[in-house]
């Protein structure tokens, strides 16, 4: 990881939850004419991170498996594994780290308990 690479995760990590929300929004909201709230940029990328994104990371079987498992700094590693090698092509124009730092500060099991949650009851059904 280059220096500037690892100024910006500093700075990314370092943000509270409604600043990387609003990190986010922005990158979905794009650069309009005249400047945009902060609450609205906020809750846009509340929304976009509990449906796209959640859908997008928790949806992988491999994820599941190993999020089970007790690995050390499992949450850190998986979030950030998942977001980067699995659906950066897929994240809206949002920076694949700015997405792992948000699924990491919001934890990997509570961004993706509903999805999980969801599919043993599938399982259970059949």
């Amino acid at each position: 990881m280059s220096s500037a690479d690892d100024h910006a995760l500093q700075h990314l990590l370092a943000l509270t939850e409604d600043e990387l929300y609003q990190e986010v929004g922005s990158h979905l909201y794009g650069q309009p004419a005249f400047g945009t709230p902060a609450r609205q940029l906020i809750e846009l990328g509340k929304r976009w991170s509990s449906k796209q994104l959640a859908d997008l990371v928790c949806g992988n079987q491999q994820l599941q498996t190993l999020a089970r498992q007790d690995i050390p700094t499992q949450e850190l590693v998986l979030a950030i594994a998942a977001v980067i090698d699995i659906v950066a092509h897929m994240l809206d124009g949002v920076p694949a780290t700015t997405a792992a730092v948000l699924v990491v500060r919001i934890g990997l099991h509570k961004l993706c308990a509903t999805i999980w949650a969801d599919g043993e009851r599938v399982k259970g059904d059949t």
